[in-house]
């Protein structure tokens, strides 16, 4: 109960500081603000606002042996944005698919667990470790 109440007053902190318009006020349209936090399960939540460019690889957080990295690309004729989430750690860190990176569109929020699948598809279903959840602001 009280991990549910935290994450929804997370949430909520972080929508409140984000701008109206996460696009960046600089001329050049191909950069974006991206606020992010993310709630550990045995650490304490981190915060934070990056700003990253189209279609380039951008490190939103590095974190003892948590890396997490977004890429933008612009979509021609659309005002939406195609975005993909990556998840690194030295013994491995994945999504719920098994798999470290994850292509999304309005999805604001991505549970990771500890381990990660091969490409193998396993004859077993293995439970997994949550270790976090990433929460993103941004357009």
């Amino acid at each position: 109960m009280q991990k549910q109440r935290l994450l929804v007053m997370f949430s909520a902190l972080i929508l409140m500081v984000a701008p109206h318009s996460a696009v960046s006020e600089n001329r050049d349209a191909a950069e974006f603000n991206v606020r992010f936090g993310v709630l550990f399960e045995e650490e304490e939540p981190l915060a934070g606002n990056v700003t990253c460019r189209a279609n380039q690889s951008c490190l939103l957080l590095q974190h003892d042996t948590l890396r997490v990295e977004i890429l933008a690309g612009d979509r021609p004729h659309r005002r939406t944005v195609f975005k993909q989430l990556t998840v690194r750690c030295p013994d491995g860190c994945s999504f719920a698919g098994g798999r470290s990176k994850r292509s999304f569109s309005t999805e604001r929020q991505f549970e990771f667990f500890k381990g990660s699948d091969s490409m193998q598809i396993p004859l077993v279903l293995k439970p997994t470790r949550k270790l976090g959840e990433i929460l993103l602001t941004f357009p």
